[in-house]
């Protein structure tokens, strides 16, 4: 399905996005419909002659695949503070919501980022909570929030290598994580490790992106895979499922979470605009923001033309006089 296909079936969603885009660079919505290849949007500066006064150049987008201080400060300037995710806390507090959480459970963040999600679980339910990123720029940045917000010790982030973390067994009450499989080889010896390391009874609740089907993909899954190459082999919902039910799991949530996805995403980035003004972010944090709005844009295409999904899944793990 084509852009102006996806901008067909969701106008209104779709819309947004391209209106953003030409209302930044300068150009009419209908040039951004035209079939396009996987390449990248027109150059910010190719459209610069012709766009609005108040704009000026931007400067040249950076390294997709970087993390940094400018694009940490430009996905804070788009989420929130301590959020690499849309929805910010509110989106964290319901996503918990079937776990029942309470003061006395310990859990573990297995994609952690910057540590809001982490931090505004121990603000509301006053748990312990153990942050794991596997990007250490990222995992560094969030410990250092941690520190600054007095929680050093209830909310750490600390960085690791899925394919050698060892985890202690029976320490946790419960595991959370934000599209972390998708960005793994060995899906499989991670699940393993984390379900070893949960307690009996104990839970794990997961947001992961996922083909709603195997076989021949939509031109946009490979333009959307292009801009994020670090997304590894991609499975279905119904992997998803059998993974838990290799480990002996009892599945109480495994559904599509896609609408509520966009539509945190879509809401972030209809805040941003002010954000893009001239002199409310540094030229360097801008081009991140460039980019985001690039990966935004492809990521929002894939899940608009039905073959990319976002799943949920929630879990328990029974004691095994049960299982």
């Amino acid at each position: 399905m084509s852009a102006a296909a996806s901008a067909e079936t969701h106008p209104r969603n779709v819309s947004r996005m391209l209106r953003f885009r030409a209302w930044w660079h300068g150009v009419d919505v209908e040039d951004l419909l035209e079939p396009q290849s996987a390449e990248p949007a027109p150059a910010p500066e190719a459209a610069a002659a012709g766009a609005p006064p108040e704009h000026a150049a931007p400067p040249e987008p950076a390294s997709k695949e970087v993390w940094n201080e400018d694009r940490i400060a430009a996905v804070e300037a788009l989420w929130g503070h301590g959020h690499v995710r849309p929805g910010g806390d509110t989106f964290t507090l319901n996503f918990v919501r079937p776990m029942g959480l309470t003061p006395a459970m310990s859990i573990i963040d297995m994609r952690a980022g910057l540590g809001g999600p982490a931090r505004a679980l121990v603000d509301t339910f006053g748990l312990w909570i153990a942050g794991y990123e596997p990007v250490e720029a990222l995992a560094v940045a969030g410990h250092e929030r941690s520190i600054y917000g007095g929680m050093a010790r209830k909310a750490p982030i600390q960085a690791y290598d899925p394919a050698t973390l060892e985890l202690k067994p029976n320490r946790y009450d419960a595991a959370i994580a934000f599209e972390l499989f998708s960005h793994i080889r060995d899906k499989n010896s991670l699940f393993e490790r984390i379900v070893q390391a949960l307690k009996e009874p104990g839970q794990i609740m997961f947001t992961e992106f996922a083909l709603k089907s195997r076989g021949d993909q939509p031109p946009e899954i490979a333009a959307w895979r292009e801009i994020e190459p670090e997304v590894s082999d991609l499975w279905t919902l119904r992997e998803y499922r059998e993974m838990c039910e290799d480990a002996k799991l009892d599945l109480r949530i495994c559904d599509d979470f896609s609408d509520d996805y966009r539509s945190a995403a879509l809401h972030g980035w209809g805040d941003a605009v002010e954000q893009f003004r001239p002199g409310v972010q540094p030229p360097k944090v801008v081009a991140m923001m460039l980019n985001e709005l690039e990966r935004w844009t492809r990521r929002l295409a894939a899940i608009e033309s039905g073959a990319l999904r976002v799943v949920r899944i929630h879990a328990y793990k029974k004691p095994r006089e049960l299982r």
